[in-house]
C-alpha cells in the first residue's frame, strides 16, 4: 500500500461521538464496531473440546444447541481516510442459509454506516481477516436482477493472497465455511489487492498474521499516541475464548491457533493493548482489555 500522510483532526467529522465501548478513540483514530446482525452456530463447535457444563455458562445455546453469535464490522475513521474490516455477513436471511444459521438482521450494513456519517462509495479499502461467508458476504451487493457488484465501489480490498486462492477453490473440509462470491466480481473491477505476510496498510494501520482459523487468516492492528487496538477476527471470536482452551472446532489448525493465540495475548497484555471481537454479541464484552497470560 502507498504510505500516504494524514492529518487528523476531529473537527472533519460533524457525526456524534459517543463514548461507548462500541466507539472508541485510538490515539488518532476512531474505531467504531457497527451492528451487522447475528447468527447461530452449534455451540459444541464454537468451544471445541470444551465440556458444554463449562461453555453454557458463556454463551446459552437454544433447543438446536445452537449459540447466538453477533457480526461486528470494524470502521476506522480518520480524516481522508474510512477503513471497513470485515464488512459481515451481507444479504443471506432468506431460504435454507439463513434458516439453518438463523440469519437476522445482517442487511443493513448501509444503515449502520450512515450512522457513523459514511457513504458505502466513501469507503477507501476493506479488510477481510478470512473470507468465510459470515465475514466477507456484506463485501458485494445484489443487485434485483440477480447480479453482482462490490458494496464499496471505489474502495480496495485487502486480503492474503494464501486466503484468496483457498476461497477461490476451496475443498471438501472448507466448501461450507467459503460461500465466497467475490471473486469474478473484484477480479472483473480489479479491485482487489493480494498481500504477502505483514504489511503496514497505512500509518498507524497494519496487519499481522495469524494463522489458525485458516491458514492465512490475519488481524488489524490500530496503533496512535500510545494506544491500541486489536481487531483479532476469528483468532479470539468472542470475549470467552481469552481461555486458552476455547478454540472452535471450525479452525483448521487448531493446534497452530492455540500457539498463536497465547503469543497475542501475552504480547497484548504486555504492550497494553485493547482487543475488539468480531462476534461477540454482548455489546459490553465487544471491546476489553487484552488479558495477559
Amino acid at each position: 500500500m502507498e504510505k500516504n500522510s494524514y492529518r487528523l483532526t476531529w473537527s472533519a467529522f460533524p457525526c456524534i461521538y459517543n463514548l461507548m465501548t462500541t466507539d472508541i478513540l485510538i490515539g488518532d483514530f476512531r474505531c467504531i464496531l457497527l451492528d451487522g446482525g447475528t447468527f447461530r452456530v452449534d455451540g459444541g463447535a464454537m468451544f471445541g473440546v470444551a465440556p458444554k457444563v463449562l461453555w453454557e455458562k458463556k454463551a446459552r445455546p437454544d433447543a438446536k444447541n445452537r449459540v447466538t453469535l453477533s457480526m461486528n464490522p470494524l470502521l476506522i475513521l480518520a480524516p481522508g481516510l474510512r477503513i471497513l474490516v470485515d464488512p459481515g455477513i451481507g444479504e443471506r436471511e432468506a431460504g435454507k442459509f439463513g434458516e439453518h444459521y438463523a440469519v437476522l438482521n445482517a442487511g443493513n450494513l448501509e444503515q449502520e454506516l450512515a450512522r457513523s456519517g459514511v457513504r458505502p462509495e466513501e469507503i477507501d479499502i476493506v479488510i477481510n481477516t478470512h473470507l468465510h461467508w459470515d465475514h466477507s458476504g456484506a463485501g458485494i451487493r445484489l443487485l434485483s436482477d440477480g447480479g453482482l457488484v462490490p458494496m464499496f465501489p471505489n474502495a480496495v480490498y485487502l486480503v492474503q493472497q494464501g486466503e484468496w486462492e483457498s476461497a477461490c477453490r476451496p475443498d471438501e473440509w472448507t466448501r461450507a465455511s467459503y460461500v465466497f462470491q467475490g471473486e469474478p466480481v473484484l477480479i472483473r473491477t480489479g479491485q482487489m489487492e493480494l498481500l504477502h505476510g505483514e504489511a503496514e496498510i497505512v500509518p498507524g494501520v497494519r496487519v499481522i498474521r495469524t494463522p489458525g482459523h485458516t491458514p492465512f487468516h490475519q488481524s488489524v492492528l490500530i496503533e496512535s499516541g500510545g494506544e491500541a487496538l486489536l481487531y483479532v477476527g476469528d483468532l479470539i471470536p468472542m470475549a470467552a475464548h481469552m481461555r486458552l482452551p476455547y478454540i472452535t472446532s471450525l479452525d483448521q489448525d487448531p493446534s497452530l491457533t492455540l500457539r498463536i493465540k497465547r503469543r497475542i495475548l501475552k504480547q497484548g497484555g504486555d504492550m497494553g493493548w485493547t482487543l475488539a471481537f468480531c462476534h461477540e454479541p454482548e455489546k459490553e464484552k465487544r471491546i476489553l482489555p487484552c488479558r495477559k497470560v
